[in-house]
Protein backbone atom coordinates (compact mmCIF):
# COMPACT_ATOMS: atom_id res chain seq x y z
CA UNK A 1 0.00 0.00 0.00
CA UNK A 2 1.13 3.73 -0.50
CA UNK A 3 2.61 4.19 3.37
CA UNK A 4 4.69 7.84 2.73
CA UNK A 5 2.50 9.98 5.29
CA UNK A 6 1.94 7.26 7.21
CA UNK A 7 5.81 7.07 7.70
CA UNK A 8 6.23 11.27 7.34
CA UNK A 9 4.04 10.98 10.35
CA UNK A 10 5.17 8.45 12.11
CA UNK A 11 1.41 7.50 12.24
CA UNK A 12 2.50 4.08 10.42
CA UNK A 13 1.58 1.05 12.30
CA UNK A 14 2.02 -2.85 10.98
CA UNK A 15 -1.41 -4.50 10.48
CA UNK A 16 -2.14 -7.31 12.55
CA UNK A 17 -5.05 -9.33 10.61
CA UNK A 18 -5.03 -9.92 6.65
CA UNK A 19 -8.07 -7.62 6.02
CA UNK A 20 -11.41 -9.42 3.95
CA UNK A 21 -12.35 -7.74 0.79
CA UNK A 22 -15.55 -8.02 -0.78
CA UNK A 23 -19.28 -8.70 -0.52
CA UNK A 24 -21.02 -9.73 2.84
CA UNK A 25 -23.24 -12.49 0.44
CA UNK A 26 -23.32 -12.83 -3.12
CA UNK A 27 -25.30 -11.05 -5.31
CA UNK A 28 -28.30 -12.93 -6.96
CA UNK A 29 -27.56 -11.04 -10.49
CA UNK A 30 -25.02 -10.31 -12.67
CA UNK A 31 -26.08 -6.75 -13.83
CA UNK A 32 -23.39 -3.86 -13.43
CA UNK A 33 -26.74 -1.14 -12.99
CA UNK A 34 -27.48 -4.01 -10.13
CA UNK A 35 -23.64 -4.69 -9.16
CA UNK A 36 -22.84 -0.79 -8.45
CA UNK A 37 -26.26 0.60 -6.89
CA UNK A 38 -27.53 -2.44 -4.61
CA UNK A 39 -25.88 -1.06 -1.49
CA UNK A 40 -27.92 2.30 -2.18
CA UNK A 41 -31.43 0.42 -2.86
CA UNK A 42 -30.53 -1.70 0.27
CA UNK A 43 -30.02 0.91 2.56
CA UNK A 44 -33.77 2.81 1.24
CA UNK A 45 -35.20 -0.07 1.89
CA UNK A 46 -33.59 -0.16 5.49
CA UNK A 47 -33.83 3.24 5.77
CA UNK A 48 -38.20 3.14 5.03
CA UNK A 49 -38.40 0.57 7.07
CA UNK A 50 -36.35 1.54 10.37
CA UNK A 51 -38.50 3.02 13.13
CA UNK A 52 -37.04 6.42 14.69
CA UNK A 53 -35.10 9.21 13.41
CA UNK A 54 -31.89 8.39 15.38
CA UNK A 55 -32.31 4.97 13.79
CA UNK A 56 -32.39 5.91 10.27
CA UNK A 57 -29.44 8.34 10.94
CA UNK A 58 -27.48 5.81 12.62
CA UNK A 59 -27.96 3.54 9.58
CA UNK A 60 -26.69 5.77 7.20
CA UNK A 61 -24.07 7.02 8.93
CA UNK A 62 -23.12 3.96 10.71
CA UNK A 63 -20.54 0.94 9.89
CA UNK A 64 -21.48 -1.43 7.14
CA UNK A 65 -20.83 -4.10 9.06
CA UNK A 66 -23.83 -2.95 11.38
CA UNK A 67 -25.97 -3.13 8.24
CA UNK A 68 -28.60 -5.88 8.16
CA UNK A 69 -27.70 -8.42 5.42
CA UNK A 70 -31.47 -9.48 5.22
CA UNK A 71 -32.25 -6.26 3.60
CA UNK A 72 -30.54 -7.42 0.48
CA UNK A 73 -33.10 -10.42 0.18
CA UNK A 74 -36.33 -7.83 0.17
CA UNK A 75 -34.34 -5.20 -2.55
CA UNK A 76 -33.35 -8.29 -4.63
CA UNK A 77 -36.88 -9.64 -4.95
CA UNK A 78 -38.34 -5.68 -5.13
CA UNK A 79 -36.01 -4.37 -7.12
CA UNK A 80 -33.93 -6.94 -9.09
CA UNK A 81 -36.93 -7.88 -11.37
CA UNK A 82 -36.57 -3.75 -12.66
CA UNK A 83 -32.74 -3.58 -12.87
CA UNK A 84 -32.52 -7.21 -15.01
CA UNK A 85 -35.68 -5.89 -17.34
CA UNK A 86 -36.77 -2.46 -17.99
CA UNK A 87 -33.06 -1.38 -18.31
CA UNK A 88 -31.67 -3.61 -20.66
CA UNK A 89 -34.84 -4.45 -22.32
CA UNK A 90 -37.54 -0.94 -22.13
CA UNK A 91 -40.01 -0.14 -23.71
CA UNK A 92 -39.61 0.21 -27.16
CA UNK A 93 -42.07 3.75 -26.45
CA UNK A 94 -39.12 4.61 -24.18
CA UNK A 95 -36.26 4.05 -26.16
CA UNK A 96 -38.08 6.28 -29.20
CA UNK A 97 -38.74 9.16 -26.67
CA UNK A 98 -35.47 8.86 -24.93
CA UNK A 99 -33.45 9.01 -28.33
CA UNK A 100 -35.76 12.01 -29.80
CA UNK A 101 -34.80 13.75 -26.57
CA UNK A 102 -31.12 13.01 -27.08
CA UNK A 103 -30.97 14.11 -30.64
CA UNK A 104 -32.82 17.71 -29.80
CA UNK A 105 -31.00 18.16 -26.61
CA UNK A 106 -28.06 17.87 -28.92
CA UNK A 107 -28.92 19.89 -32.09
CA UNK A 108 -30.31 22.53 -29.33
CA UNK A 109 -26.34 22.57 -27.99
CA UNK A 110 -24.97 23.05 -31.58
CA UNK A 111 -27.09 25.84 -32.23
CA UNK A 112 -26.24 27.37 -28.67
CA UNK A 113 -22.84 26.53 -29.41
CA UNK A 114 -22.66 28.19 -33.07
CA UNK A 115 -24.24 31.22 -31.82
CA UNK A 116 -21.69 31.55 -28.58
CA UNK A 117 -19.13 31.15 -31.49
CA UNK A 118 -20.64 33.82 -33.88
CA UNK A 119 -20.53 36.18 -30.99
CA UNK A 120 -16.66 35.15 -29.85
CA UNK A 121 -15.28 35.70 -32.90
CA UNK A 122 -17.63 37.67 -35.27
CA UNK A 123 -18.86 35.58 -38.72
CA UNK A 124 -21.99 34.92 -40.77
Amino acid sequence: MFIIWDKLFGTFAEEDEEPRYGLTRQLESHSFLWQHFHYLVELGYAVALTPGLAGKVKLIFGRPADFDPAFRARAEKGLLVIFTTYFFFPHPTIVLVLSLLTFMSLAGFTSLQRQYLRRLYGGH
